[in-house]
């Protein structure tokens, strides 16, 4: 406070001219939405080496396309609004965030699109066994543990599980 002043409690002036700049400046109005923030964290994986995700994406040489890279508003175009509940996914784990790769995904699609996912063919279908075990009514550990134990697959995907057997 100089004086008899305070200058924290002067008034403000409005300033129009600044919202008229804002208004200029304003690309899409889209800063703070879900699909926003995504494309964003896109960006940084893949480009941020200090981003702690980086290593998984950027230090594996996977890339943001140059159209999607450049441009909220081309990413906007070809992936739409983000649904509720969804998050970017790629078709091909190893392949570049482009229109051709990507679609929106629920977590459950995302887990079993990792890499870490173990994926079996058993009667012309391929899923992973947290798949299977959905599927078949049974725990991923059953189907697990039988394929460490050496079961072939057709077995440890179609054997019924004997809970007859079990101790108390």
């Amino acid at each position: 406070m100089v004086g008899d002043i305070d200058w924290r409690k002067r008034p403000r002036k409005p300033r129009p001219d600044l919202a008229a700049r804002n208004q200029a400046n304003a690309r899409h109005g889209l800063s703070d939405t879900p699909t926003h923030k995504t494309w964003s964290a896109m960006k940084r994986r893949c480009t941020v080496q200090h981003d702690k995700d980086y290593p998984d994406y950027g230090g594996r040489g996977i890339k943001v396309c140059a159209r999607w890279a450049n441009s909220f508003e081309a990413f906007f175009e070809d992936m739409g609004v983000r649904p509720a509940g969804m998050t970017i996914g790629r078709e091909d784990n190893d392949g570049d965030y482009e229109p051709g790769n990507c679609r929106w995904e629920t977590y459950r699609e995302q887990n079993n699109n990792r890499r870490s996912s173990r994926h079996f063919t058993f009667n012309g279908r391929t899923q992973s066994i947290a798949q299977w075990a959905r599927e078949l009514g049974t725990s991923r550990q059953t189907i697990r543990n039988r394929i460490e134990a050496g079961w072939p697959i057709s077995d440890a995907l179609s054997v019924p599980v004997d809970y007859t057997n079990r101790r108390a």
